[in-house]
């Protein structure tokens, strides 16, 4: 009897096993794995800049003035520059240095050894015109001024060109007053009738016995910037560019064929020289009397 009662609760028991089995809930979870999250790509380095690599002349390319003077900066090569610098003497005549050598970008200076300066003499009146080798393989420095846009020039052949400073096309003048004259035209005329005295003294001395003075024109800042030749002088406040008619009387005994070169022509009675005629340009004058001197002067700008 105990052996069946033993039969029939391992029966039992063995359903209700099987019975809680089927009751457990389901598990619905994917048992694949879920992938890793892929790393997300690390940003391609940025190229190095020109900066390292750069001319650094090429910060200060362009045009730069002098007063009568003009500089051109351009590039040369991966690190070189060339520099040229024409200054005019006259409305016909200048000089011309061009140079070449490398900017240092941490002195901001330009050594050269290889200037070539030549005198250019302008055709006129038919004549031919000349370009004269002054000299070759100077040496001397160009300083260049990114804050204030400048180029201290110092060559070492030339007293003329010692710390010459220019100043680029594009930059504002320090003084904001520079576009103005500081005297009417009416007031230059005056000064440039004196200074024609003296001019004329200088260039004939004891030849002529008078001279009467009379200006035709003295040129507005607006007409000096549209005259090629007097934009190239860049003249200042107190420079005043200007025409002027006059007529010489010769002393006693002079040939007055000598006061008739370049223009001119007799009055009626033969005593005067009248009819000449020239332009130049009225500067103040650092070296004491007169206070405005005449230079530049020729028959045409």
């Amino acid at each position: 009897m105990k052996k069946i009662i033993s039969i029939i609760l391992a029966i039992v028991m063995v359903f209700a096993l099987a019975a809680c089995a089927g009751n457990a809930p389901e598990d619905k979870s994917d048992p694949t794995p879920a992938p890793a999250p892929s790393p997300e790509p690390s940003p391609e380095p940025e190229p190095a800049g020109d900066e390292d690599t750069q001319n650094p002349i090429m910060d200060f390319i362009g045009e730069y003035y002098a007063n009568r003077a003009v500089m051109n900066v351009e590039p040369m090569g991966d690190d070189g520059a060339k520099v040229s610098v024409q200054w005019s003497s006259s409305y016909n005549e200048y000089s011309e240095w061009v140079m070449s050598g490398r900017l240092d970008p941490e002195t901001m200076t330009l050594e050269y050894s290889d200037c070539v300066k030549t005198d250019v003499v302008l055709p006129e009146d038919g004549a031919s015109g000349t370009e004269t080798v002054v000299y070759e393989n100077g040496t001397g420095r160009l300083v260049f001024d990114a804050e204030n846009g400048t180029v201290s020039w110092t060559d070492d052949n030339d007293e003329n060109a010692e710390n010459v400073v220019f100043m680029l096309d594009s930059a504002e003048p320090e003084n904001p007053e520079y576009e103005a004259k500081l005297m009417s035209s009416e007031e230059a005329a005056e000064q440039i009738e004196t200074a024609m005295q003296y001019y004329l003294e200088e260039a004939y001395g004891d030849k002529v016995f008078d001279a009467r003075i009379y200006v035709e024109k003295v040129y507005t800042r607006e007409e000096e910037l549209a005259n090629e030749t007097l934009a190239s002088y860049n003249l200042g406040a107190d420079e005043y560019a200007f025409e002027v008619r006059y007529e010489l009387k010769p002393s006693e005994g002079t040939d007055i064929n000598e006061l008739l070169v370049g223009n001119g022509s007799l009055d009626e009675d033969g005593e005067w020289v009248v009819d000449k005629y020239g332009v130049g340009v009225l500067r103040a004058n650092d070296d004491g009397q007169p206070e405005y001197i005449i230079t530049d002067f020729g028959t045409g700008f």
